[in-house]
């Protein structure tokens, strides 16, 4: 399986997990999962390649509780070997496939980020 597929299968189990995912140029400077406003959100760096940008998505997922609820799809499963394989059906059955014999790609980093949880700034409330 290449690259560009684990990433797009691994951003539709980021969406069904309740992330809103936010494709932005961020110049290499960020990227990753974040809490605004009670909405999950993952921001993917635009100017980072695929390999980089699956890491992005891989550690955020890495560090949310949520994905041991769901079912992780066959040929993604790998990628996650620390998460329990949940009993619950996969609600989105295109992530089900059989699974892939080629090798896992790129790596995850070495330094994995927190998820955080933004406030928000109390200047911008509306009255």
């Amino acid at each position: 399986m290449h690259v560009v597929d684990v990433l797009e299968d691994s951003l539709r189990l980021a969406k069904q997990i309740g992330y809103r995912i936010r494709q932005e140029w961020l110049g290499g400077s960020g990227g990753g999962g974040c809490e605004i406003r009670g909405q999950k959100c993952l921001f993917l760096d635009l100017s980072l390649g695929p390999d980089e940008q699956l890491d992005q998505v891989l550690d955020t997922l890495k560090h949310d509780p949520a994905l041991a609820e769901i079912e992780i799809p066959p040929k993604l499963r790998p990628l996650f070997p620390d998460v329990l394989v949940s009993s619950k059906p996969s609600p989105n059955p295109s992530l089900a496939t059989s699974e892939s014999t080629s090798s896992s790609p790129g790596t995850a980093a070495a330094a994995l980020r927190p998820f955080t949880k933004l406030e928000p700034d109390d200047r911008r409330r509306s009255a």
